[in-house]
């Protein structure tokens, strides 16, 4: 009988799907469906406002009469109620979801709204919150690789301030403030740790990430000092210790 060969062929490796609906808020806002950027140019300011509180609250409800007090407060509640859901139509209208479900952007839950976003994954703030999560667990059972690891990852996402376009906008700036304080902090630790695993290097590195994120902290300036006289750099050190007490005098404290 005549031997036959088969030729294998290749896996075929499918490509993941991109998500219907992704968001990013560090270092300004973007808007992402079926893995291409929304325009956004067809929405009035106040409905794009709209949808970057809701991406600030990652997915999770929001009540409606908070919505409208913080957007609309000035007109009355149900003048307010009225532009929410004006604006709600709007976004539902600019931004279709066509991934053949029901989903749209803005989605009704109860006397709340949310984003529609299917995965905390995608958005990049509940995302950098899960990494940190997770590398607070690592630590904790002293895997400090993995620890490293996630402190990577979360610094990684943070790009810059939350929301910057809103500027001082009363609801954007406790996440702003608090997200920031909370990645100067993980780059301090990350400094930490990778001083602790011999990479003295990558322990300045993630020191001077920290200075850079949040320079009014003195654990951060700290940090770095310490970390430069472990790496041997006396000049660096002494440097960042004149760079720490500027910042003490610019805040009046020395």
């Amino acid at each position: 009988l005549p031997t036959v060969v088969v030729i294998a062929r290749p896996a075929v490796q499918e490509r993941p799907h991109d998500p219907p609906l992704a968001v990013t808020c560090f270092g300004g806002f973007r808007v992402r469906i079926d893995g291409a950027d929304a325009d956004l140019r067809g929405l009035r300011p106040q409905a794009r406002s709209l949808l970057r509180m809701l991406a600030l609250n990652a997915g999770a409800p929001l009540h409606r009469e908070l919505i409208a007090d913080a957007l609309w407060g000035e007109l009355g509640t149900e003048s307010a109620l009225h532009a929410l859901h004006v604006s709600i139509s709007s976004l539902r209208r600019v931004l279709p979801i066509d991934d053949g479900s029901s989903r749209f952007i803005v989605e009704r839950d109860g006397e709340a709204y949310r984003l529609g976003i299917a995965d905390r994954a995608h958005c990049d703030l509940s995302d950098f919150d899960d990494h940190l999560a997770d590398a607070a667990t690592a630590k904790s059972r002293g895997d400090l690789a993995s620890a490293v690891s996630g402190l990577h990852h979360a610094l990684g996402l943070y790009s810059g301030d939350v929301l910057p376009e809103d500027g001082p906008a009363e609801w954007s700036i406790g996440a702003r403030d608090r997200y920031r304080l909370r990645a100067a902090e993980a780059a301090n630790s990350l400094a930490h740790l990778e001083a602790h695993l011999g990479d003295t290097r990558a322990a300045v590195a993630a020191a001077s990430r920290a200075v850079e994120i949040d320079p009014w902290l003195d654990e951060s300036w700290r940090t770095l000092v310490r970390m430069h006289r472990q790496a041997g750099d006396d000049v660096a050190a002494l440097r960042a210790h004149d760079g720490y007490h500027r910042m003490r005098e610019a805040l009046g404290i020395e």
